[in-house]
């Protein structure tokens, strides 16, 4: 490909990814499966030009005086980026086969005045602008990190670090490691997650024999340590009511040593289907599935029954993995989060119709946004009346068994602070 039909398929993929509602990374996968003559170096310049326009969206809209269109956010990002000059883009967008318009005069003009900004950032841009935010989600974040706001927003906007979970139920985390450092894969431990392992350099970790035989899955160490919090034992009933794809389940599986039951529900009958090849490839068989309708009646749901632990991953704005979904920050609207804190409150209320008396009811989220987290579930504590925090320092040294990294009630992982993804985690217990 030429670099203007680079620069052109750059401008089309993110046009189709912000019209949607995919992941950037699921969607360049499936662009170029359809695209075959792109070549490897293509594929690598697209993917990170990409990436640097979703990454500095807000930024760039800045630079070019409110336009948003991509078309002048990519072209801008190619200069503020270093990887292209102005004569470069004059050349390239020609308006030859595959390539982009010819610059307008007022495009060179404006693109001219860029090539001395010396980067994206500005003294003079407004704080949420500097943190590629919109206003309204830059004064929510300023809520929960305050001081440390500007730091805690930078490391969620940077490249998020591979990490691995053995499977306990078919090899060790030391074996693990030998194994793959044997292969050339350097890893290293984490710091919380005992199961966990981090991948010091890029990877295809799905076409290792570790991965297809099941002693290895690809989940952040944050998540897994959702799953230990949980704190589910050997022969519990335990439900994943939002199971998704199953990862958490996977790691409860493990815990418990594959005995015991666990009941994985979701709404969406593909993601419990690849659930099911995950836990058949793991060696999981102590787990049920079951697709659950939207607007299900909670008495309904009652029918499952009552269980020892019921983990709640509530459906969240995301924001705790910007790093991995930066198109994330950029499509999520006001509404939309109004939207999902309705849904947050009805599910933790059908959810606690399912837990045992002195059984737990974990609430989560990969979020850092307090509407979804310790509003939420104090809300929800103040209208039951039927559940107690069990604070979160007590559960993570009766299962980590080492000191806590934060204080109070609740888990709040953060890139920032602890390397993770960003998760929040509430641990109630009926009392009545």
């Amino acid at each position: 490909m030429t670099p203007g039909a680079r620069i052109q398929e750059t401008i089309e993929l993110i046009d189709e990814l912000l019209s949607g509602n995919q992941s950037a990374d699921r969607l360049f996968v499936r662009w170029f499966r359809k695209r075959r003559y792109a070549g490897s170096k293509d594929r690598v310049f697209i993917k990170n030009l990409m990436y640097e326009v979703l990454r500095n969206f807000h930024r760039l809209t800045w630079w070019t005086g409110g336009d948003s269109s991509i078309r002048s956010l990519t072209l801008a990002a190619s200069i503020l980026s270093g990887n292209a000059n102005m004569e470069d883009l004059v050349g390239w967008c020609d308006g030859q086969k595959y390539r982009p318009r010819p610059l307008k005069s007022s495009e060179i003009q404006n693109l001219r005045k860029l090539e001395s900004g010396g980067g994206y950032l500005s003294p003079i841009q407004p704080n949420a602008v500097r943190c590629n935010l919109p206003g309204w989600l830059y004064d929510e974040a300023v809520r929960i990190f305050k001081g440390n706001v500007e730091q805690e927003l930078a490391a969620l906007n940077t490249i998020a670090p591979l990490d691995l979970r053995v499977n306990e139920l078919k090899m060790t985390r030391g074996r693990a490691e030998d194994t793959l450092g044997a292969s050339g894969i350097k890893v290293s431990k984490t710091k919380y997650a005992p199961s966990a392992l981090r991948v010091m350099a890029p990877q295809s970790i799905e076409r290792l024999p570790l991965f297809k035989n099941g002693c290895i899955e690809i989940q952040d160490e944050g998540s897994q340590i959702i799953a230990h919090l949980c704190s589910a034992q050997k022969y519990m009933n335990v439900l994943d009511l939002c199971a998704g794809a199953g990862g958490k389940s996977l790691a409860l599986a493990a815990i418990m040593e594959n005995k015991g039951s666990i009941t994985l529900c979701d709404i969406d009958q593909n993601r419990l289907d690849r659930a099911s090849v995950r836990l058949r490839r793991a060696g999981v068989g102590n787990c049920s599935l079951k697709t659950i309708k939207p607007d299900q009646n909670p008495s309904e749901l009652s029918s499952m029954g009552v269980f020892d632990r019921v983990l709640l991953d509530a459906p969240c704005t995301g924001s705790g993995v910007w790093r991995r979904h930066p198109e994330r920050r950029i499509t999520l609207t006001q509404t939309r989060y109004s939207e999902l804190t309705l849904l947050q409150g009805n599910l933790l209320r059908n959810a606690s119709r399912l837990v045992a008396l002195n059984g737990q009811l974990i609430y989560a989220t990969c979020s850092f946004l307090g509407k979804e987290n310790e509003e939420q579930v104090e809300k929800f504590l103040l209208e039951s009346g039927s559940f107690a925090v069990i604070p979160i320092g007590d559960v993570w040294r009766s299962v980590l068994r080492n000191p806590t990294p934060f204080n109070g009630d609740y888990m709040r992982l953060t890139p920032y602070r602890h390397g993770s993804d960003g998760f929040f985690t509430a641990v109630l217990k009926r009392i009545k």
